[in-house]
């Protein structure tokens, strides 16, 4: 069940989740939209 599965995820673990996407989002602002600027991104 779905909900019982969201219901187990630990608070901690939403608060890094929430916590990395703030910086990777701070980071994207900094660098005009360039913040993968450093990533090779292969297709």
């Amino acid at each position: 069940n779905i909900r019982h599965d969201i219901e187990e995820i630990q608070l901690q673990m939403l608060h890094d989740v929430m916590k990395n996407a703030l910086k990777r989002a701070e980071s994207c602002m900094a660098n005009r939209g360039h913040h993968l600027a450093d990533t090779i991104c292969q297709t």
